[in-house]
């Protein structure tokens, strides 16, 4: 990759970009909570079936902090975003969630009228749990920086005019037979 402004920051985005994206969807599956972060029923699984998909995703539990956590393959670094959003069930309980991220783990808290919920609680894991109580989380991660010298598509332009004039001189050859 290419940063014309230090090892971690660059000029911005532009065609010649290519980005790595996962991630999925979380069930939040009600479930009975037996301390630490362990469930003896239920609890948090990752979701992929026919209408859904989960890109990178190892697995997912909860920690003894109280928080998702997510695990992932290692696919995504450096990270340049990751989000977490509530499913329709929980953002019409009030419910939001935000994560922090590492370059296999991410670590997802979830909050309701400001105070933050402790999933190892049965109240907790209540709040954010249900049925159909999901999180959609994702990662984006850029694979080639297309700025400095070549960009991808100036290597292609170059390739392109290059066999150009190797076809001219073969066409000129075989005219001269």
């Amino acid at each position: 990759m290419a940063n014309e402004y230090g090892d971690y920051l660059d000029s911005g985005a532009n065609a010649d970009t290519v980005w790595l994206k996962g991630g999925g969807p979380i069930k939040l599956e009600t479930g009975t909570v037996s301390g630490g972060g362990g469930f003896s029923s239920g609890g948090p699984s990752i979701i992929a079936d026919g209408p859904h998909v989960a890109v990178g995703i190892v697995s997912v539990s909860v920690n003894s902090a109280g928080n998702l956590v997510i695990t992932t393959d290692g696919s995504f670094t450096p990270i340049c975003r990751v989000w977490a959003q509530p499913d329709e069930t929980l953002a019409a309980r009030g419910i939001s969630c935000g994560p922090s991220v590492g370059t296999t783990t991410t670590i997802v808290s979830f909050s309701k009228a400001d105070v933050q919920l402790d999933l190892t609680t049965q109240a907790g894991w209540d709040a954010v749990s249900g049925s159909s109580a999901n999180i959609w989380v994702g990662w984006e991660s850029p694979v080639y920086r297309g700025v400095g010298d070549p960009s991808k598509a100036d290597q292609a332009l170059a390739l392109i005019a290059a066999l150009d004039a190797r076809l001219a001189t073969v066409e000129a050859a075989l005219e001269s037979l």
